[in-house]
C-alpha cells in the first residue's frame, strides 16, 4: 500500500491508515517530495514507535516544472518501506 503524505491532511489521518495498512497488508510505503518529507519522516517515526517493522528508505530528486516561472526545478523525494516483523 502507498501512502503519499502532503501537507494539508492532520497528521491523525496518515497514522491511521498507514497503521492500519501495515497491519492488514504486512507492507506499507511512505512517499513525499519536497516539504513534506519532514511529516512522512514523523510519520514513520511513529510507525516505529507503535509497530516495531523493518524499514527501508530511499532518496531522491525529480525534475518538475515550476507553474510560477515555467522552469525546470529539482524536488527531493523520500520513499520509506516498512514490513512489519
Amino acid at each position: 500500500m502507498d501512502i503519499f503524505v502532503g501537507n494539508i491532511k492532520p497528521m491523525g489521518n496518515y497514522v491511521l491508515v498507514a497503521a492500519s495498512g501495515l497491519v492488514k497488508d504486512g507492507e506499507i510505503i511512505i512517499k513525499a517530495r519536497g516539504s513534506a518529507i519532514s511529516r512522512a519522516v514523523d510519520l514513520a517515526e511513529i510507525l516505529k514507535r507503535q509497530h516495531n517493522p523493518k524499514y527501508d528508505i530511499t532518496i531522491g530528486t525529480v525534475e518538475m516544472d515550476d507553474k510560477k516561472t515555467s522552469r525546470k526545478v529539482n524536488v527531493s523525494t523520500i520513499e520509506i518501506k516498512m514490513i512489519k516483523q
